[in-house]
C-alpha cells in the first residue's frame, strides 16, 4: 500500500476519472440512506409551495419564484448530509489517484444525484400547468441558475470535507456555511450595517445571485459568480486534499494562491462589464421599440437621474433591476445620461422636496420605528422637469419613462375630463381617482354636465371639449338634454369611458339597491347596448371580513370576525382588458346588438366578462337581498349561469381602437369600495384598469402595451376553484406517492442490478 507523500504514483486521466465517478456514483446507488435524502429532499419541496404558500387557496399563483426560492435553504441539510456519504476516509489517501481527479469525481458523482432529485421536481411546474399558465422561461433559467447553485454548493461541501478529516464536524461546519452564504443578504433585515458591509454581503449571498434567473433573466454577474465560486472551492478541495496527502510542492501553493487571487479579481471585475439576457416571451426587461424611436426623436441632451437611498437597495433585490433599466434605457442614446444619487448621502433631500418628491415610510432593520426613504426618478429636458416619485422594481419602469419624455420631447401632455352624475363628488366620494391619474401622467379637469353647468363659475360642460376623452361616473343626475349631449359626443368622435347602472346602491349605510329612471341608459339602447334589469352575481367573489359586538337585538356580545364570501362583489378573473383582475360591486350585466350598433356606425364587443359560474340575481318582494348574511352565495336550480358581459366597448366602424367603453358598475372607483377590497396595500387594480380603458379609446395602445406587458395571467383560471379545493389533498397525496413509487422503483433496479453482478462474480 503507498503512503501518502510526493511518492504517490499518479495514473490519471479520462479513464481513471470515469473510474472513480462511478465508483461514487455506486456507492450513492447502493446506500438506502441517498433515496431517502432525496425523497425528503422532492417532498419538502412539494409541501413548501403546495401547502405552506397556500397554492389551493384563495391566493394561489402559478408564480413558480416561491417553490425555486426555498429549495436552497433545504439544501442546507441535504447537501451536506450527501456529501457526508463519500467523505475523504483515510483509506481513500493512499489512491494512486491525483487530488484533482478524487476532487472531481466526487463532486460530479455528488451533482448526478442532486440532478436526480431536480428531474423528479418537475412534478411541480407539470402540475402548476394543469391549473395555470406556467412561464416557460423563467421556468428554464431557473433551472440553469438551481444547476449552477448546486456546482457551487458541492464543490464547497467538498471542500469543507476534504479539509476537515472528522466527517461529523465536517458535516457540522457545511451545514453553517451553508446557511450563512444562503442568508447573508438578510442582514439589513435585522442589523443596520453600512453600505459596504452590505454589499458584501449581498456579493457573497447564494440566494441573492438567484433572484434574476427566477424572473427569466440571465445575468452574467449571476453566472460568474456561480462559476467562479465553483471554481475556487474545488481548487481548493484539490490543495486541502494534497496538503493531507502531504504531496502538495512550494509551486503548488504558490500557483494554488495566485490562482484564488486570480478568480477573486474575476469576479470582482464581473460586475463591471456585464450583460442581461432576456429571455422573457415579451422581452419585459428590454428597451421596446416603440423607446427607441421615442429616444431618436431627442435633439438636446436629455439626463435622467435616479435619487436611490442605499437602505432601499440593502433590503429589495428588484431594486438593482430598475437601476440596470434605466442604464440600459439611457444607453440607447448618445445624447441620454444616467446617474444614481444616494438623497441621505449627499444632502439631496430638500432638492427632491422641491420637485414634489416625498420620502416613504419603511421599517428600520431590527426596530419598529419607521424611517423615509426615496427612489425616484428626475428627467431633465431643456428647462423641464418630469418626475416618477417612486419606483421600487422595473415592471412599469419604461411606461412611466416613456411617458414622461412623450410630454419633455414632443410637447404631449395627456389631458382627461371627468364627470360626475350621480351626485357623488370627485373630492371626496372619488378621491383616489385624480391622484392616480396624475401618477400616470394625466392632468386632470373636472367638467360638468351640460344641465348642471356654470361657465360664469368656471363649470364647463363635457360637451365643449370634442377632443379631450371623457370619464363618466354614474349617471343618475343626467337630464335629457346631458344623456343626448353625451350620445352626440361620442357620435361626433369623442372618446368616453362610462361607468353607469340602472340602479343606485346606499354605499355608506345599508346598501340597499333602488331602481332609477336614468336617460342615458334609454339613450345607450339607440346604440345597441341593453342594461339588464337584474344585479349580477358570482361564485368568484369577494370575501367581506365582518366584525360584530352586539347581537341582533343591539345588545353588547363577545367581539368576533366573521368572513362572508360576497356574490353581488364579482372578481373578474385575469383577462386581455384587465390583466391583473378586479372587482366589481353590485355590476348590471350589458348586453348586445350589433344588428342595432351598426346602424350608427358602430361595433359593439364584449369588454370584461364575469366567470362561468356567474348568475343574475333578481328582486325578491320588489327589492334585491344585498345583506351578506342572508343573500344567494349560489345560483338556484333553476337559475341559469354564465358568462356575462359587464363591460362592453363601441368601436366606430374601420377604426381599431374603441369609441366608448361602458362598465355597469358606477362604485367601483368610489374610495369607500376600493378601500374595502383593499388589504394592507392600496388595491388599485380598478385604477389601473381605468387608465387602461383612457390609454385605449385615446389611441395609445402601443404605449398601453408598455404598462402592462410585465403582468402575466398567474391565476388559476383552468379549473374552478371549487374543484380545485375539493381535490387539494388528493392532488398532493397523489404527487407524494409517484415520487416515492419512482425513487423505490430505482431502488429496486439498483439492488436487482446489484444481485445480478454478485451473482455473476461468483
Amino acid at each position: 500500500m503507498y503512503k501518502p507523500g510526493k511518492g504517490i504514483p499518479q495514473t490519471d486521466g479520462g479513464g481513471k476519472l470515469k473510474q472513480l465517478y462511478k465508483k461514487y456514483l455506486y456507492k450513492y446507488a447502493i446506500n438506502p440512506f441517498t433515496y431517502i435524502i432525496c425523497a425528503l429532499f422532492v417532498l419538502y419541496s412539494i409541501f413548501q409551495f403546495f401547502i405552506f404558500h397556500h397554492f389551493f387557496g384563495e391566493t394561489g399563483t402559478t408564480d413558480l419564484h416561491q417553490f425555486f426560492s426555498g429549495i436552497p435553504y433545504i439544501c442546507i441539510f441535504v447537501i451536506p448530509t450527501l456529501g457526508s456519504f463519500v467523505a475523504f476516509s483515510e483509506d481513500e489517501l493512499y489512491l494512486p489517484s491525483s487530488s484533482l481527479v478524487m476532487v472531481a469525481s466526487k463532486i460530479l458523482s455528488l451533482l448526478t444525484v442532486l440532478g436526480f432529485s431536480l428531474i423528479l421536481m418537475l412534478v411541480v411546474p407539470i402540475t402548476v400547468s394543469f391549473y395555470g399558465d406556467v412561464d416557460v422561461s423563467s421556468l428554464i433559467t431557473s433551472y440553469f441558475a438551481l444547476i449552477l447553485y448546486f456546482m457551487c454548493s458541492t464543490s464547497l461541501a467538498v471542500f469543507i470535507f476534504s479539509a476537515i478529516a472528522i466527517p461529523g464536524f465536517a458535516f457540522v461546519v457545511c451545514a453553517l456555511v451553508l446557511a450563512a452564504v444562503n442568508s447573508l443578504h438578510l442582514v439589513a433585515l435585522y442589523i443596520n450595517p453600512n453600505s459596504f458591509i452590505v454589499s458584501v454581503a449581498k456579493f457573497f449571498s447564494f440566494a441573492w445571485h438567484f433572484d434574476a434567473a427566477g424572473k427569466g433573466l440571465l445575468d452574467t454577474r449571476d453566472i460568474f459568480f456561480f462559476i467562479i465560486a465553483f471554481l475556487l472551492f474545488a481548487f481548493l478541495a484539490v490543495y486541502s486534499l494534497g496538503k493531507r496527502r502531504d504531496n502538495n510542492s512550494s509551486f503548488i501553493r504558490i500557483f494554488t494562491v495566485l490562482f484564488c487571487t486570480m478568480l477573486f479579481l474575476l469576479c470582482l471585475n464581473s460586475t463591471r462589464f456585464y450583460s442581461r439576457i432576456d429571455t422573457t416571451s415579451d422581452h419585459s426587461f428590454s428597451v421596446s421599440n416603440f423607446s427607441k424611436l421615442l429616444l431618436d426623436e431627442i435633439d438636446e441632451p436629455l439626463d435622467i437621474t435616479l435619487y436611490q437611498s442605499s437602505s432601499l437597495r440593502n433590503l429589495y433585490p428588484q431594486v438593482q433591476d430598475a437601476e440596470d433599466y434605466l442604464s440600459e434605457y439611457a444607453s440607447r442614446s448618445s445624447l441620454v445620461s444616467y446617474r444614481r444619487l444616494d438623497p441621505e448621502k449627499d444632502d439631496l433631500v430638500s432638492t427632491l422636496e422641491s420637485y414634489g418628491i416625498q420620502g416613504q415610510p419603511i421599517q428600520e432593520s431590527g426596530k419598529n420605528s419607521y424611517s423615509l426613504v426615496y427612489s425616484a426618478v428626475v428627467i431633465s429636458y431643456l428647462d423641464q422637469v418630469e418626475t416618477i416619485p417612486f419606483v421600487l422594481s422595473a415592471d412599469t419602469l419604461e411606461y412611466d419613462l416613456d411617458s414622461r419624455i412623450q410630454r419633455l420631447v414632443r410637447d404631449k401632455t395627456r389631458i382627461v375630463q371627468i364627470v360626475i352624475g350621480n351626485g357623488m363628488t370627485l373630492e371626496q366620494d372619488y378621491s383616489y381617482i385624480t391622484p392616480y391619474l396624475e401618477s400616470q401622467g394625466f392632468a386632470v379637469v373636472q367638467t360638468y354636465m351640460p344641465s348642471f353647468s356654470y361657465p360664469e363659475a368656471g363649470q364647463m360642460p363635457f360637451s365643449l371639449y370634442q377632443n379631450i376623452p371623457l370619464i363618466v361616473l354614474g349617471t343618475a343626475h343626467f337630464m335629457p338634454e346631458d344623456a343626448e349631449a353625451l350620445v352626440q359626443f361620442i357620435q361626433n368622435g369623442g372618446k368616453a369611458f362610462i361607468a353607469t347602472s340602472p340602479y343606485t346602491v346606499d354605499i355608506k349605510n345599508d346598501w340597499s339597491i333602488l331602481p332609477i329612471d336614468d336617460y342615458l341608459v334609454y339613450r345607450l339602447q339607440e346604440l345597441g347596448v341593453y342594461y339588464k334589469d337584474k344585479v349580477t352575481a358570482d361564485i368568484s367573489n369577494f370575501r367581506i371580513t365582518l366584525y360584530g359586538d352586539t347581537d341582533a337585538e343591539g345588545n353588547p356580545v363577545t367581539a368576533k370576525t366573521e368572513y362572508i364570501n360576497y356574490s353581488l362583489w364579482p372578481v373578474l378573473l385575469t383577462q386581455e382588458n384587465a390583466p391583473m383582475g378586479m372587482t366589481v360591486f353590485w355590476p348590471t350585466a350589458i348586453d348586445i346588438d350589433k344588428d342595432v350598433s351598426s346602424d350608427y356606425g358602430f361595433i359593439p364587443r364584449p369588454y370584461l366578462v364575469t366567470s362561468s359560474s356567474a348568475w343574475q340575481m333578481e328582486q325578491v318582494e320588489g327589492q334585491f337581498i344585498t345583506d351578506p348574511f342572508i343573500c344567494e352565495k349560489s345560483p338556484e336550480p333553476n337559475e341559469m349561469k354564465g358568462q356575462f358581459n359587464v363591460s362592453v366597448s363601441l368601436t366606430k366602424d374601420g377604426e381599431k381602437d374603441p369609441s366608448a367603453i361602458i362598465i355597469g358598475d358606477q362604485y367601483g372607483f368610489a374610495t369607500g369600495m376600493i378601500g374595502y377590497s383593499s388589504g394592507s396595500a392600496l388595491d388599485v387594480r380598478n385604477l389601473s384598469f381605468l387608465t387602461d380603458s383612457i390609454l385605449k379609446i385615446s389611441g395609445e395602445s402601443e404605449i398601453l402595451s408598455l404598462k402592462n406587458r410585465s403582468i402575466r395571467n398567474k391565476s388559476l383560471y383552468k379549473k374552478d376553484y371549487t374543484l380545485i379545493q375539493k381535490n387539494s389533498a388528493f392532488v398532493i397525496f397523489a404527487l407524494c406517492f409517484v415520487i416515492l413509487l419512482i425513487i423505490s422503483a430505482v431502488y429496486a433496479g439498483v439492488m436487482i442490478h446489484r444481485s445480478r453482478i454478485n451473482r455473476s462474480s461468483k
